[in-house]
């Protein structure tokens, strides 16, 4: 087995291959260090064929809109990533880590008490701002609203007022990115 020691900044070569962060373990038999970069670059993560549940969903979250796919990237705040595709009009639960379709109840079947379950789907179309982040954790448990609150440390309407005004945000910078690469073009 290995211990985590913590986060260190990537080395030049982590950096090239974009890794945002570099977990460092120590091995209990050894004693020898190792790094695992974090990349989120999809060539990079399937050229190591290194990865976690961060790198693995945002291959099949880069694989889905490759093949024309809508797609989303989900966060569970307290530590695990996965994706969603829109079929039919609804959002159908992809975990490519633990080989899952379709079953959003799995996280619960882990002992898990879901708080913090949001998507990720930037949209620069302004019909879509509403939902380019959103707070699905009803989706992933079977507890009521009222359990998932008294479990948050956050009133509702605080939560909300942050999503909202991250939406903007994110709208902002997603057509300011838009314009300069129209500029640059």
């Amino acid at each position: 087995g290995t211990t985590f020691l913590g986060y260190v900044y990537p080395d030049e070569k982590e950096r090239r291959g974009k890794a945002g962060r570099t977990e460092v373990y120590c091995c209990h038999k050894c004693g020898a260090i190792s790094r695992f970069p974090r990349y989120n670059s999809a060539s990079n993560v399937l050229r190591s064929r290194v990865g976690s549940c961060g790198e693995y969903s945002m291959l099949i979250l880069r694989f889905f809109r490759a093949l024309g796919f809508d797609a989303r990237w989900v966060v569970d705040w307290s530590d695990h990533v996965w994706a969603e595709i829109r079929m039919s009009g609804d959002w159908i639960h992809v975990d490519p880590c633990e080989a899952a379709i379709d079953n959003p109840l799995l996280y619960e079947s882990w002992g898990k008490k879901q708080t913090h379950i949001v998507a990720f789907h930037p949209s620069i179309d302004s019909s879509h701002a509403d939902s380019c982040i959103e707070d699905i954790t009803t989706i992933y448990t079977s507890d009521n609203t009222t359990a998932i609150e008294e479990r948050r440390e956050d009133p509702a309407e605080l939560i909300e007022t942050s999503l909202v005004d991250t939406r903007k945000a994110l709208q902002t910078k997603l057509r300011g990115v838009l314009q300069s690469s129209s500029l640059d073009a």
